[in-house]
C-alpha cells in the first residue's frame, strides 16, 4: 500500500464509514440555489464492504444502514414517496427510500435497532399496550404525559444513534455541534449509560381539521441547534413518528419549559415553526380542537386509526370530564 492510499484510509478511518469510496445513487433533481448534496444513497455494493464502523470504531464489514428507521417512512410512502421537506416548497423533493449509507457493522445496526423500535413503540403503540416492553407513561396534566419505564433508556439510545448516523451520513446536510462531544456520545450509547446528559423532551403533533390533509407522521428529519441562541447547549430536535423530540447533547438544563425532561406534550401541529410561516400567531388550544374532533373520523396523531380507538383516553381525552379526570 503507498503513501497516498495510508493516507486516504487513516482520513476514512479518522470520520468512519467504507475504507474506499463507495458510489452513490443520483439524488433527486435540486434547485440551482440550494445548498445541497447531489447525491443521495450509497449504492448497494455486490461484495463486501469493509470500513471503520462509526460507534464502535473497529474494522469490520458495514451494512447499508437506513439513517431513519425504514418504519419512520411508511406514513410518507402512504402519500406516494419521501417528502424530503414538505414546508419549503425548494425541497419538496419526492424520494422512494430514505438515505442509506454504509456507517455500522452488523452488531451495532442491531443494537441501535432495539433503540429505534423503542421510539417506534413510544410514537405507535396504544399507552396501555407500552408496560409489555418496560415503558409506561403517566399523565401530569390534560395534555402532557411523563415517560417512565425499566427500558426508557432505549428511547435515549435510539435518538443519539440516530444523531451520529445522521452526522457521519455523506447525504446529511448538517453535522452535530462544534461543542458536542462526539466520543461522549459514542460511549454513553455503547454503556448504554446516558446519566451525564439532561433527559429528551418530547411534542407529540396532532393535526385537526385546519390543517387538513398534514399528516404529523409523514416528515422525519433531524437539525442540530442551540438552545437561547449562540451561548445555549447543543441540541438535536428530530422529528419522527409524528412527535418531535428535543434531544439535549450535553447535561445543561435547556430551561424551566422544559423540567425535568422525559415530558411528552400533545400538541396542535399549527404552531409548528417548521411548517407554518406564521406560527407565531396562533395558539394550540389543543383539548378544546381534540374535544371538537369526531371520534368516528381517522385519529389527529395521522396513524390511521380511529380516534375513538386510538389516542382517545391514552395521549388525549374526548370530554370534559376526561380531561379533568
Amino acid at each position: 500500500m503507498g503513501k497516498a492510499d495510508r493516507l486516504k484510509r487513516q482520513r476514512a478511518a479518522a470520520r468512519g464509514g467504507p475504507d474506499v469510496p463507495v458510489d452513490r445513487v443520483p439524488g433527486p433533481p435540486t434547485p440551482a440555489n440550494l445548498r445541497t448534496s447531489a447525491l443521495g444513497s450509497d449504492r448497494r455494493q455486490k461484495g463486501e464492504v469493509r470500513g471503520v464502523c462509526c460507534l464502535c470504531r473497529q474494522d469490520r464489514v458495514l451494512r447499508l444502514s437506513h439513517v431513519f428507521p425504514r418504519w419512520a417512512y411508511k406514513w410518507a410512502k402512504a402519500e406516494g414517496g419521501i417528502l424530503h421537506r414538505p414546508w419549503d416548497p425548494r425541497r419538496s423533493l419526492m424520494m422512494q427510500d430514505g438515505a442509506k449509507h454504509y456507517l455500522l457493522c452488523a452488531d451495532c445496526e442491531q443494537y441501535l435497532g432495539v433503540g429505534e423500535n423503542a421510539l417506534s413503540r413510544i410514537s405507535s403503540a396504544r399507552v396501555a399496550s407500552l408496560e409489555r416492553h418496560g415503558l409506561a407513561v403517566e399523565a401530569l396534566g390534560t395534555s402532557r404525559w411523563h415517560v417512565t419505564g425499566d427500558r426508557r433508556n432505549l428511547i435515549w439510545r435510539g435518538l443519539l444513534g440516530i444523531a451520529l448516523k445522521y452526522h457521519y451520513s455523506p447525504s446529511a446536510e448538517a453535522t452535530l455541534p462544534p461543542a458536542t462531544s462526539i466520543e461522549g456520545l459514542r460511549k454513553a450509547i455503547l454503556q448504554d449509560d446516558y446519566s451525564a446528559l439532561f433527559p429528551p423532551t418530547g411534542a407529540k403533533w396532532f393535526s385537526f381539521a385546519s390543517t387538513e390533509g398534514v399528516n404529523p407522521r409523514a416528515a422525519t428529519l433531524v437539525s442540530f441547534n442551540r438552545m437561547l441562541g449562540v451561548s445555549g447547549p447543543p441540541l438535536m430536535a428530530l422529528m419522527i413518528g409524528g412527535i418531535t423530540w428535543f434531544v439535549p447533547l450535553t447535561d445543561e438544563a435547556l430551561g424551566p419549559e422544559f423540567g425535568r425532561g422525559w415530558v411528552i406534550e400533545c400538541v396542535d401541529i399549527r404552531i409548528n415553526a417548521l411548517m407554518f410561516d406564521d406560527w407565531e400567531g396562533v395558539e394550540s388550544h389543543f383539548e378544546d380542537r381534540w374535544m371538537s374532533a369526531s371520534m368516528g373520523d381517522p385519529c389527529p396523531c395521522g396513524s390511521g386509526s380511529v380516534a375513538a380507538t386510538c389516542c382517545r383516553k391514552s395521549w388525549a381525552r374526548s370530554t370534559e370530564e376526561e380531561f379533568g379526570a
